[in-house]
């Protein structure tokens, strides 16, 4: 088989394929040159290229890829340009990872380019076990890697990517980023449901490491919706992926304000101060474990016949998990600022939360049906037409209003539905998904002033619409509400408002008397970042 495996991955894949110089090749001789370029030999010219991309299409900042070895199979044996590299367990390697950083990255800089995704890091450990051992290869590996982001690329601008080995994940003392995720496959209608629970996983363990990157997907798919909403409560970038011309823009406009920035809810992604954990296991009934130190102690938890839980909480952050195989599991994060519950079951939906500077937001997903099959080592569709799910959710899902929150009445927005509720911290709002279907709650507190009953829900334009919402207080004979954005501004009133103003300026208003809903539309201010403040007048 060895024959067949290496000419297959040989001739369908680029895993064994090696970098032959840190410059573009034809492809970027100019602005219109195309895939035949390189094949007429024409000299690269990568800065115009850059230089055309922001200028013809307002870009602000360019990319390129590489792969921690340079490329999937390293460096190219026979080019002279790559300085003799060796060969460690199958792909050629340098002993100097500072000076192809600085070669590859003094020239991307120079061509204008203002950031690398840095990709296949996974693979370093094992081709280091030859080389002083996996984790101290990588760490030269990954320090050569920072200290010429830093020199290059000033702004921190790198993304990490496959890189959920540990080796690697515990050596990114500066880069921020870190993809979380396999690829999102366009083509592979059985991954996309994975993608996004793989997604919900490895954030609430990477999120303390490294800011979660979801990865990219396409605006014009069967999951698009999917995708968008998790993207949008994720509290990471948003990447889309799609081919020019193939866009669904009222999609995009959900996620993206006019001036291209996102309504990017808060996420757990450092620790500080003192820590805990503590560990229990029985298969029959309790008993425990437990270790402690200067600084931090550990203890775990599990029943395999009942409920079981780990937790670990410091200064500014927690950490909850909670499973049962024959039940419901979940799992929550939270600081001071923000959190994000995970909740997975096999025969029940999912759900994440996070919040934003008021509002808190939940997602909530039905994503059975399909799974990475262990035996025909792909992803594989178990059921191609998984029933309905319901569950409830509730304010107190958002764990940091548990504690913090004054007040004890919240009005929960549908993006789905457009519906609004008015709940207590703890009352349920029940939630019925189709299989591959998604929902945004949004959870806005309810004041009361003056006999008014009075909740900013955001953006209903928006998926995560309460991210527009950045604060709101009673003033005078109303309420004054922060905001940034632009579009359908949503609001809970119990009663019909006599004036509405933004920054001053009058604005025409809509109001429903049966669902207490009061709409106005946001006018776009990019001069003062689509920010600005509405009052509320009764």
């Amino acid at each position: 088989m060895r024959p067949i495996l290496v000419s297959f991955f040989a001739d369908a894949t680029d895993f064994t394929r090696r970098l032959t110089s840190v410059k573009a090749n034809g492809k970027f001789s100019s602005p219109d040159a195309g895939p035949e370029a390189d094949s007429v030999g024409k000299v690269e010219d990568l800065k115009s290229v850059v230089e055309h991309v922001k200028k013809s299409y307002g870009v602000e900042y360019v990319y390129c890829w590489h792969g921690l070895p340079a490329y999937w199979g390293g460096l190219s044996l026979e080019s002279a340009e790559m300085q003799n590299p060796g060969v460690l367990n199958g792909f050629g390697y340098t002993e100097d990872p500072d000076g192809l950083y600085y070669d590859m990255h003094s020239y991307l800089a120079a061509s204008g380019v203002d950031g690398v995704k840095v990709d296949c890091q996974a693979g370093m450990g094992l081709a280091g076990s030859v080389y002083g051992g996996g984790p101290a290869f990588t760490q030269n590996w990954h320090r050569a890697l920072e200290q010429s982001i830093k020199n290059h690329f000033p702004d921190n601008h790198c993304i990490n990517c496959m890189c959920h080995s540990t080796e690697n994940l515990y050596r990114m003392a500066d880069t921020a980023i870190a993809r979380v995720s396999d690829d999102f496959y366009p083509r592979d209608p059985a991954s996309s449901n994975p993608h996004v629970a793989a997604c919900s996983y490895n954030s609430l363990f990477m999120s303390v490491l490294v800011m979660p990157d979801w990865d990219m997907f396409h605006s014009k798919h069967p999951a698009a919706q999917l995708h968008a909403m998790a993207r949008a409560v994720s509290g990471g970038a948003v990447y889309v992926s799609d081919k020019p011309g193939q866009h669904d823009f009222e999609l995009l406009r959900k996620m993206v304000l006019p001036d291209g920035t996102v309504l990017r809810a808060t996420l757990v992604w450092i620790i500080n101060g003192y820590c805990g954990m503590v560990v229990e296991s029985n298969l029959q009934a309790s008993s425990s474990v437990w270790i402690i130190n200067a600084y931090c102690g550990m203890v775990v938890e599990f029943n395999l016949q009942a409920s079981s839980s780990v937790w670990n909480i410091n200064t500014y952050c927690g950490m909850v998990v909670e499973s049962n195989l024959q039940a419901s599991s979940s799992v929550w994060i939270i600081n001071a600022y923000c959190g994000m519950v995970v909740e997975f079951n096999l025969q029940a939906s999912s759900s994440v939360w996070n919040i934003n500077a008021y509002c808190g937001v939940v997602g909530v997903f039905n994503l059975q049906g399909s799974s990475w099959d262990r035996v025909r080592r792909k992803f594989f569709i178990h059921d191609e037409k998984p029933g309905p799910l319901s569950t409830t959710v509730r304010p107190s899902d958002i764990g940091t209003w548990t504690s913090t929150s004054s007040s004890s009445k919240f009005v929960a927005y549908s993006s789905s539905s457009g519906q609004m509720t008015c709940l207590d911290l703890k009352k349920g709002l029940s939630v019925a998904l189709d299989g591959a279907d998604a929902d945004v709650i949004t959870f806005a507190p309810l004041s009361e002033a003056n006999g008014v009953s009075f909740s900013p829900i955001g953006l209903s334009n928006m998926y995560n619409s309460g991210g527009a919402v950045l604060s709101c207080y009673s003033s005078g004979t109303g309420f004054r509400v922060s905001l940034r954005g632009a579009g359908h501004f949503l609001m809970y009133c119990s009663t019909t408002p006599s004036t509405v103003s933004c920054d001053g300026f009058p604005l025409s208003s809509s109001y429903d008397e049966v669902t207490c809903a009061l709409l106005v539309d946001i006018p776009v201010n990019e001069a003062t970042q689509l920010k600005c403040v509405l009052q509320v007048v009764f």
